[in-house]
């Protein structure tokens, strides 16, 4: 998919409903509104992206993200990806705020009193085709590593706090 098409996607509150879908999905129990604010921009980096597709349900967050990497011989740590997270977390905020708008008035989830979303439908990122069907599994792995990471290692991993 190319650049252009993935930020036409990236502003179209739907298309990050479903991923927020596909994130729940995989994640399986109630999740907190921080960690779907967090997951989408890291679900819009591409080099992210390109792991969690190789994800699997055992994989965890040090094992894709943490690994040292060398590049042109320099020795880089392996969250150096997040460069930008930041901004693309301001600038899809208020594009995860219209989904989940969509998704609480289609039904899909629910959000309690503390924060906490509940998913109601279940999508499978199977049921999509080429580059659809890579970025909502990748949005999926990332659900199924965050509901396995405490919100200390994401803190670490990501460099924000929760």
């Amino acid at each position: 998919m190319s650049l252009k098409n993935i930020k036409i996607l990236s502003i179209n509150s739907c298309f990050i409903a479903l991923l927020i879908q596909n994130f729940l999905s995989g994640y399986k129990t109630s999740c907190s509104l921080k960690k779907i604010f967090m997951a989408i921009p890291i679900i819009f980096s591409e080099s992210s992206r390109k792991k969690l597709v190789k994800a699997k349900n055992t994989s965890k967050i040090s094992s894709l993200f943490l690994k040292e990497k060398n590049i042109y011989e320099i020795k880089l740590s392996g969250n150096s990806f997040s460069s930008g997270y930041l901004d693309r977390y301001n600038y899809l905020m208020p594009f995860c705020k219209k989904a989940l708008i969509i998704l609480i008035n289609e039904e899909k989830i629910e959000i309690d009193n503390n924060g906490e979303i509940f998913i109601n439908y279940i999508v499978s990122y199977k049921n999509y085709e080429k580059e659809i069907k890579e970025i909502t599994r990748a949005a999926f792995y990332l659900g199924v590593i965050f509901s396995e990471t405490s919100n200390e290692e994401l803190s670490y991993f990501l460099g924000v706090d929760l």
